[in-house]
């Protein structure tokens, strides 16, 4: 008797689910379920959803999950032991939680990105050195074709808050963003990225990267730093 939760931190409105294989037919079943779901994913209040046995082949979707609902799977064999039987499951939930996030990088040079990707998330990446001149910006990775990587020049203020910000280019799917961005004849003295998803989708890998290298007005450059890692606030 095995038992699988599946119990994403995102609270997912719905679950997609297949499962393959095979199993002694009318002995060894497999079971699935949805529950509530408490914080330590232990199941209660469940009720059966579909089941299988011999052939495996289950593929479901389990919609208008509440957030205290999970769904899991069971495996239930009898006392036999047989060789050349076995199953696998995979699942991809949809909607969910979301976020928002601001970090800002004063360093001449560094490196952001996101560390998760779920629906609605919103993380932006403040670059605020000291009387920035010019910088380069470059974007990889991958994202659903919905959720996009957004470049901008901004004005900020002590507090790294920005205003008056100016769109410069964005991009989803296959990520390439390369840009040199100009601050010496503008009122701009920052930029920022944002990560954008939308209501559709979770991944538990692969996610976007940016990096920059910045020159302020006294001709300083990232490519002279010391290997120290850029300071980081959270707002």
């Amino acid at each position: 008797y095995n038992k699988y939760v599946i119990d994403p931190n995102t609270n997912p409105s719905s679950i997609s689910l297949t499962c393959t294989g095979r199993t002694e037919y009318r002995y060894d079943y497999l079971y699935v379920y949805r529950a509530s779901c408490d914080s330590g994913h232990n199941t209660s209040s469940a009720s059966r959803l579909t089941s299988d046995s011999g052939t495996i082949d289950i593929s479901t979707t389990i919609s208008s999950l509440s957030a205290s609902q999970c769904v899991y799977v069971v495996f239930d064999s009898d006392s036999s032991s047989y060789s050349g039987y076995n199953f696998s499951c995979s699942y991809t939930s949809y909607g969910g939680s979301s976020s928002s996030t601001t970090n800002t990088y004063t360093s001449l040079s560094g490196s952001f990105g996101p560390s998760s990707y779920y629906n609605n998330q919103y993380e932006k990446y403040i670059v605020h050195p000291d009387d920035l001149a010019s910088a380069s910006v470059s974007c990889t990775g991958s994202s659903e074709s919905s959720d996009y990587i957004k470049l901008y020049k901004a004005y900020c203020s002590s507090s790294h808050s920005t205003s008056n910000s100016s769109f410069i280019t964005s991009d989803s799917g296959t990520i390439n963003i390369s840009s040199t961005l100009d601050f010496s004849s503008s009122s701009y003295n920052c930029f920022y990225v944002v990560w954008d998803t939308n209501y559709t989708y979770t991944r538990s890998s692969n996610y976007p990267t940016c990096t920059y290298t910045a020159t302020d007005t006294s001709g300083n450059t990232g490519d002279d730093d010391d290997g120290i890692d850029p300071m980081l606030y959270i707002i």
